[in-house]
């Protein structure tokens, strides 16, 4: 995707600037050009074959003495696509408030009744999310108030399922965060096996913990993950939800952005949470 995005997005700039010069052209040509007998041609008459070519070379003309345009049009473009995405995001994010920052049954870190919640979207399998295990426990570490709910949402297929399966039911036992943490801090692939090795270690109850992972309630909460992340329109991992924003990937400044969002609920109040 990364790669198409370019040329994508400069299509979409010559489409704009080709449109918004053809209107501007065709109402040149409506006006200023004539049809037989000297009769002018109405922009609704239709352009002949000519006056298309005329159109056609006043814009590409136009577009080569201003390449600039380009660029012009797909900020503005930009902006409005952002605008929309953060008022549909919005919006989203009002309709499922309760089972964002409401939701009892999540696994979490932190503060079980913390009076600011963070949520983080994530998966065992993606490496980002590795990146984000430590800037989170920084935070659950440095503030006492914060609760930070973990919602499992296994995208890289059936391992991740397992160890996400493995983790929730430690929630049982009080451990989550624990395994949590060594799950995303382990080195090398993470599955239903690895995550009982890494359980045992924390001294977990085995038998237990795998009746638990495989018990209905787990299956729903798994089930119900997914629902809330197509409701929220989230296909990948990590994604974080403070209140009304969204930080999706783990950027080098993850701590500092959270840590701000905390801070300005705390100082205006929460919009949505």
């Amino acid at each position: 995707m990364t790669f198409e995005f370019f040329p994508i997005a400069l299509k979409r700039s010559l489409r704009a600037a080709a449109l918004a010069l053809a209107i501007g052209a065709g109402f040149a040509l409506s006006v200023g050009l004539s049809g037989p007998g000297g009769k002018a041609v109405a922009a609704n008459d239709g352009f002949s074959d000519g006056q298309k070519d005329q159109i056609e070379s006043i814009i590409k003309a136009y577009l080569l003495k201003n390449p600039e345009l380009m660029l012009e049009v797909q900020r503005v473009l930009d902006q409005k696509q952002e605008a929309a995405r953060q008022e549909a995001s919005g919006k989203a994010l009002a309709a499922n408030a309760a089972s964002l920052f409401k939701n009892t049954s999540m696994p979490y870190g932190g503060d079980q009744k913390g009076d600011v919640t963070v949520v983080e979207f994530f998966d065992y399998n993606c490496i980002h999310c590795r990146d984000a295990v430590e800037p989170i426990g920084k935070l659950i570490d440095a503030d006492k108030k914060v609760h930070v709910t973990f919602v499992d949402f296994p995208i890289f297929g059936k391992d991740s399922e397992g160890a996400a399966r493995v983790a929730i039911a430690a929630g049982k036992q009080g451990k989550y965060w624990e395994l949590h943490r060594d799950l995303l801090l382990h080195k090398g692939s993470n599955s239903e096996d690895a995550a009982y090795k890494l359980a045992d270690k924390l001294g977990l109850d085995i038998a237990k913990l795998k009746m638990d992972a495989n018990s209905p309630e787990t299956t729903k909460l798994l089930k119900d993950n997914s629902a809330l992340a197509g409701k929220l329109g989230i296909n990948g991992t990590p994604h974080f939800i403070v209140d009304n924003k969204v930080i999706p990937g783990a950027p080098e400044d993850l701590y500092d952005q959270l840590a701000s969002m905390i801070g300005d609920v705390r100082k205006n109040g929460c919009k949505v949470c």
